[in-house]
């Protein structure tokens, strides 16, 4: 090939950060003879030209599988077309089919809003153009929850869910059992900021509608077009940068531009972890003087101009300590939910039908949501394994996520009140207690609305230690439902997730022109009566025995 000075050439290389081989170049050009096998093999003379594409068109809109055409194809004109090229080809016809047009998109919102007269539903258009930009939904059981549970709103963008090509942008608040629950949907054709904007000026309405006022922490990754977004919406919030996508950041960044061995640039990323996890302004500190030790001046020099300043809240974990963002650092729980949705929304869907599966999709994870919180309360037996009333208390009023905070903190109490904490009334306000604990860190607990200064407190609201030594000062009981937040209550889980709504997943029924393949699915009553029937029994059998 170099003597011949042939063109064709391949060039792969290994990426580090992926852990496999990329393709990077190719170009199958010969100046030379190759065989007939070969040549015919070559892209350019295995696909189907122009009259043979339109030979199978008709064929392709006839519900034939991608073998089958494949198959026909290859005895028709006597090509080694591949499997994939006729994928890529039906995939691209399919796309630029009927299914796609407006009309059968408002028939199926016609239909949602028929089906739930509550939501709130909105096309996303620009005055200037008819082009649909996207489609925001939020459906009336969305509302509840997010009057609820919308201070700190998790925000984030999927792919590859219809033919069209939108992407699906989903906002989800973390509910009393620290579990996803999503309370919009919007489809959108592109990530610019314009559209964006179109979808936060949705989401606003759709606040109001929920008579919620505001968001006051929103989870994002690092896309700035969406952070500038939600900067200019809400000018007032905390926005908090997901430390996954912070530290694949960096991971990418020290891979491609620092140069040095493997161990090398793991040393450097292993510090930055350091820097981003840094409990304190002077722990910080310490840690970035490491950084500057060991790391080339270039990427210190990127590190201070992209994320030092402002930005630095969003991402260093002590900057959040005051925050009530209940534990959640990153954007695990969006994810998960995304994961999930896509089971039942595929690439081969056309935007109607991706729709209309959405809103069954998530009524039937609702009511699904709902019979567990119903089971849960049902099945919850008196704690018995404990002489400790202040935990039976709690375990009766909170959900299972915060009676496992709520008694950790109780544990470490009843380790420590031995002399492990020191009480003492701060100078000019009789209603604040200093508590000094085992580490020699002063909080300040406060005995009339009973809240603490502590870090545990202001992520979670919930009753801490520090409060606990307090109480048991005062000789007052140690259960104090005042410090526990109403999110966490089962009354609130009971309220929201309740059964007596209608099972909205059966109600649209399946609009023309699709056909989706699924296996039979048990509904979500079926399952819940016959786990009940279970329970039952074992509830008889456990009796008898007792």
């Amino acid at each position: 090939t170099c003597k011949l000075n042939c063109p064709f050439l391949i060039r792969v290389s290994y990426s580090t950060m992926k852990e496999l081989y990329v393709v990077k170049e190719v170009n199958l050009e010969h100046n030379h003879e190759v065989s007939a096998e070969y040549n015919a093999r070559i892209p350019q003379n295995r696909k189907l030209d122009d009259l043979q594409t339109d030979y199978v068109k008709p064929l392709i809109h006839q519900d034939i599988s991608v073998k089958t055409l494949h198959n026909i194809a290859q005895e028709r004109f006597n090509k080694p077309i591949t499997v994939k090229d006729m994928a890529n080809l039906v995939h691209r016809e399919r796309k630029n089919a009927a299914g796609s047009d407006i009309s059968a998109l408002e028939k199926i919102i016609n239909d949602i809003k028929s089906s739930d007269p509550n939501c709130f539903v909105e096309v996303l258009t620009f005055e200037e153009s008819e082009k649909v930009e996207g489609v925001y939904f939020q459906y009336s059981k969305m509302q509840s929850v997010l009057e609820t549970f919308g201070h700190m709103v998790f925000v984030d963008v999927t792919y590859n869910v219809n033919l069209e090509g939108y992407h699906l942008m989903t906002f989800l608040v973390a509910d009393g059992d620290n579990n996803g629950q999503p309370v919009g949907y919007a489809y959108i054709s592109n990530e610019s900021k314009p559209v964006l904007n179109l979808v936060l000026e949705a989401f606003i309405k759709s606040l109001k509608i929920s008579n919620r006022k505001t968001v006051d922490i929103f989870m994002v990754d690092k896309d700035m077009k969406c952070i500038s977004s939600l900067r200019q919406f809400f000018p007032l919030c905390q926005i908090l940068l997901c430390y996954f996508h912070v530290m694949k950041h960096f991971k990418e960044k020290i891979n491609r531009d620092v140069t040095g061995s493997l161990d090398y640039k793991e040393s450097v990323l292993q510090q930055i972890r350091l820097v981003i996890t840094s409990g304190s302004l002077e722990q910080y500190q310490a840690n970035f003087e490491v950084l500057q030790g060991i790391s080339p001046g270039k990427f210190i020099d990127y590190y201070r101009k992209n994320w030092e300043g402002d930005i630095q809240q969003w991402f260093i974990l002590y900057e959040r300590r005051s925050l009530f963002h209940i534990g959640n650092d990153t954007n695990n729980l969006i994810e998960s939910h995304h994961r999930v949705i896509k089971k039942d929304l595929k690439r081969s869907h056309h935007l109607p039908q991706s729709t209309r599966i959405l809103f069954e999709s998530y009524h039937r994870r609702f009511m699904e949501k709902a019979h567990k919180t119903h089971i849960d309360q049902k099945m919850k037996r008196p704690m018995n394994l404990t002489a400790d009333e202040n935990l039976k208390h709690y375990y009766k009023l909170c959900t299972e996520f915060a009676f496992k905070l709520i008694k950790k903190q109780l544990d470490i109490f009843h380790i420590l009140q031995s002399g492990g904490y020191i009480v003492e009334s701060k100078a000019g306000q009789p209603d604040v207690l200093v508590v000094q604990d085992h580490r020699k860190i002063f909080h300040n607990v406060s005995v009339q609305n009973w809240s603490c200064d502590c870090n545990f407190f202001e992520n979670f609201h919930l009753p801490c230690q520090h409060l606990f030594k307090v109480r048991s000062v005062k000789k007052l009981p140690l259960f104090c439902e005042q410090s526990v937040h109403s999110r966490y209550s089962n009354t609130t889980a009971q309220s929201i997730f309740s059964l007596d709504v209608p099972n909205q997943a059966n109600v649209l029924a399946p609009s023309g022109g699709f056909d989706i393949r699924q296996s039979k699915l048990v509904s979500a009553s079926d399952r819940f009566n016959y786990c009940k029937g279970v329970m039952n029994n074992i509830c008889d059998v456990s009796s008898d025995l007792s």
